[in-house]
């Protein structure tokens, strides 16, 4: 093992017959492998071989006192940080014959807080490892390489500060484009001056505001406006008595579904689906609604919307006329490849005119319904353990009282 850059970036070395099987191996395993060019065998037993005359060239060189600023080095032989006087001859060959331990350095860096780290080579290759590294302990971090081969030197290196500069990592952009401060005197040492923006510093900042979606008028489409919060445009059908009812539903739109969760999603209400075939009642005249049946749950997406369409359909033998409420995700597809859900169907009725009106609750509470103990917040809670999330718009329950079998 020549060196561990990462959770699942190593190198091995050794000679060339047993390398290319173990090429071969990850092969076949469907492991990603390359053959590095070189002669050699570094950070292997092979490098015994020239201890001797490494040592001579070594010998006598030392660590010389450090000239202004000092940067600490985190060592990848000993995954130390090196201590004055270290780096002798005997740490350069320890350097070359053992395996580099370039992830534990990382490992050590993160733990320490480090969170930018910049590979300073021709072309990036440990950033991976790096990223590798960081992720596996469980942190995060900005890395970018410097040079990229064949591309411009003095534009990448640019882009690279860029990279940090967008992360929020301050650069010295004077030092780094050698220009001059603007002091009216212009820049007399050949550097070009730094001028402002017309307008304002860039801050990364967006000034911008997000303005919901403008709905276009109905009527221009030739359809027929409807007035409700969840249905935008009715249309009467050619040749029948049928018609269609529609909308479109998204949190962006419709922010506060969002208060109406169930198991990490936002479920459109059953109310709202009695709304919404209730209101394609009161359109034509039935406005009473003999029943309805959900039949798959409404989901609204984070990001994007729902089409939905309530259909009601001519009167059958019995004069109820079927309803039904559709809903189709935007998914950016053609409307051919976008499938319909249906989420409710059901029957509309008028009322007879010789129909009793049932007993109504005229008196709250009912008259000898007794008050049950109750604790809206204790209950919502509750609700929320088994995945029912309802944030404050969907928390109307304040207290509760029981008559018999019937809880009010």
């Amino acid at each position: 093992m020549a060196a561990v850059n990462g959770p699942g970036s190593v190198v091995v070395a050794g000679s060339a017959e047993a390398v290319e099987r173990v090429q071969a191996v990850c092969e076949e395993q469907g492991v990603r492998a390359r053959r590095i060019p070189v002669d050699y065998a570094s950070h292997t037993a092979q490098v015994e071989q020239i201890r001797t005359e490494l040592a001579e060239a070594l010998d006598g060189l030392t660590l010389a006192a450090p000239q202004g600023r000092v940067v600490p080095l985190l060592s990848t032989v000993t995954g130390q940080w090196v201590s004055p006087g270290e780096m002798d001859g005997g740490y350069w060959f320890r350097n070359l014959r053992q395996p580099v331990r370039f992830a534990e350095a990382v490992d050590a860096l993160a733990a320490d807080g480090y969170g930018v780290f910049v590979e300073v080579s021709a072309h990036p290759v440990l950033t991976v490892g790096v990223e590798e590294a960081v992720e596996a302990a469980g942190g995060q971090a900005v890395v970018t390489g410097t040079l990229r081969r064949g591309q411009d030197t003095l534009g990448q290196v640019l882009t690279s500060l860029a990279q940090l500069y967008v992360h929020g990592i301050t650069i010295d952009w004077k030092a780094a484009l050698g220009v001059a401060a603007t002091d009216g005197s212009g820049a007399a040492d050949g550097r070009m001056p730094m001028l402002d923006l017309p307008t304002y510093a860039f801050q990364r900042e967006r000034y911008w505001l997000d303005a919901p979606p403008a709905a276009t008028d109905a009527t221009g489409l030739g359809l027929e406006t409807v007035e409700h919060p969840l249905l935008g445009a009715a249309v009467d059908t050619a040749g029948s008595e049928a018609i269609l009812l529609t909308g479109r539903l998204s949190l962006q739109t419709h922010p506060w579904l969002a208060d109406h969760q169930v198991m990490g999603s936002v479920l459109v209400p059953g109310a709202a689906l009695v709304e919404m075939a209730t209101r394609a009642g009161e359109h034509i005249g039935c406005n009473r609604l003999e029943e309805l049946t959900l039949e798959a749950p409404l989901v609204l997406p984070e990001q994007g919307g729902v089409q939905v369409q309530v259909a009601v359909e001519e009167a059958d033998a019995s004069g109820f006329r079927p309803v039904s409420v559709h809903s189709r995700v935007e998914t950016g597809e053609t409307p051919a490849e976008s499938v319909w859900t249906r989420n409710a169907s059901g029957l509309l009725g008028v009322p007879q005119q010789d129909e009793q009106r049932q007993a109504g609750l005229e008196q709250w509470p009912p008259a000898g319904a007794q008050p049950m103990a109750l604790d809206p917040d204790e209950l919502y809670a509750g609700f929320a353990g088994r995945g029912y999330e309802y944030g404050p718009l969907f928390q109307g329950l304040r207290a509760v009282w029981r008559l018999g079998d019937a809880v009010f």
